[in-house]
């Protein structure tokens, strides 16, 4: 969620006309769309912030773990931050 945040605030401050979020959790895209309950705090966070941009935010959701470029990539970077955490 949060790196879809964050290329969403820099793809508005680069204005860009319309970004494809590539995603391999499909609550990414659900919660965005209302499709899913946000049943917390961060999903709440997350549904609020994204849904002011759905005019020109699309989802791409993608197979995990499945040699897909970038994914591969995106979840390594992920799993070097969460080691990172306290």
């Amino acid at each position: 969620m949060e790196a879809t945040i964050e290329a969403v605030q820099w793809a508005e401050q680069q204005e860009v006309d319309v970004i494809t979020i590539h995603h391999d959790y499909i609550g990414i895209s659900e919660w965005a769309t209302g499709k899913w309950k946000t049943n917390n705090p961060i999903t709440q966070s997350y549904a609020a912030f994204i849904r002011n941009y759905l005019q020109w935010v699309k989802f791409n959701k993608v197979a995990g773990h499945t040699g897909v470029e970038g994914n591969e990539l995106a979840d390594k970077l992920a799993g070097e931050a969460l080691k990172k955490l306290p």
